[in-house]
C-alpha cells in the first residue's frame, strides 16, 4: 500500500524492547525490537525513526531507516552502522535483548514511486539499509538498478538482486559519473540518492539539475 503524499508520520514517542542483535558485517549491526507500543505503527519503505540516546548527561537524537516492520509480530528491525565513538554507535554496540529504547517516528515522505519505468538508488554503506528496503518492496518485474560503495569486501550485504561487483572505492569511476551516465541513457527513472552528510555531494550529479520526465526522490 502505498501512503498519502501528505503525511508525514508518527511524532509521538514509542517505548520499545530489544529482542535481539545480529551483526549483519564488522561496521553494521541489527537492532530488532518488540514490545505493544509498536503494534500500532505504520512503517513505509525508506521512513525513519529517531532514537533518543544518552550523551554526556543528556539526550541526542539520531535517524535510522527502518530496515524491515511486520505489524503482526509487531517487530521492527533497525540496521546501525557503527561509525566513529559517537552516542548511537556506543548505544548500538552496548544493545542486548531486554535493553529499552525510546523512538519517535516512523516519519518521511519519500519512497519508490510504482509509476516510474524503472529504479535507481545510490550511496554509501550508510545509505544500505534504506536502498535495500525501498528496492524490496518493488514488485518482482520493476527494473531497478542498484549502486552502492562498501568499505571493502567484508561489509557486502546479500540483495535479492543481481550483483555485479564493480571497482574498488577510490579507483575507477566515481559513484555520480556512474550513476548519472546509468540514469542519462534511460527515460523516467525514480532516483534516489543518499542521506547521509557524507554523500550529500553527490545529490546533485545522482538526481540531475531537473531532468524532464525524472521521478526523483530525495532525502526527508
Amino acid at each position: 500500500m502505498r501512503p498519502d503524499a501528505g503525511a508525514r508520520g508518527r511524532t509521538a514517542t514509542t517505548l520499545a524492547v530489544v529482542t535481539s542483535v545480529t551483526a549483519l558485517t564488522p561496521r553494521m549491526l541489527r537492532v530488532r525490537l518488540g514490545g505493544g507500543g509498536l503494534a500500532d505503527l505504520r512503517a513505509f519503505p525508506g521512513q525513519t525513526v529517531q532514537f533518543l540516546v544518552p550523551d554526556d548527561g543528556g539526550a541526542a537524537r539520531r535517524d535510522y531507516t527502518v530496515r524491515h516492520y511486520d505489524p503482526e509480530s509487531a517487530m521492527m528491525d533497525v540496521d546501525f552502522a557503527l561509525h566513529a565513538d559517537g552516542p548511537a554507535t556506543r548505544r548500538a554496540r552496548q544493545a542486548e535483548a531486554g535493553q529499552s529504547v525510546e523512538f519517535v517516528g516512523p516519519a518521511g515522505r519519500h519512497w519508490p514511486d510504482p509509476t516510474a519505468d524503472w529504479h535507481l538508488f545510490a550511496g554509501d554503506e550508510t545509505a544500505l539499509p534504506a536502498v535495500a528496503a525501498m528496492a524490496e518492496s518493488l514488485s518482482a518485474d520493476s527494473p531497478v538498478r542498484i549502486y552502492l560503495e562498501v568499505t571493502d569486501a567484508a561489509e557486502e550485504q546479500r540483495l535479492a538482486a543481481t550483483v555485479r561487483r564493480g571497482p574498488a572505492r577510490g579507483t575507477g569511476q566515481d559513484l555520480g559519473s556512474r550513476t548519472h551516465s546509468h540514469r542519462a541513457q534511460h527515460s523516467r527513472p525514480a532516483a534516489r540518492a543518499p542521506c547521509h552528510r557524507s554523500a550529500r555531494p553527490l545529490r546533485p550529479r545522482v538526481l540531475g539539475p531537473g531532468t524532464s520526465g525524472t521521478a526523483a526522490t530525495a532525502c526527508q
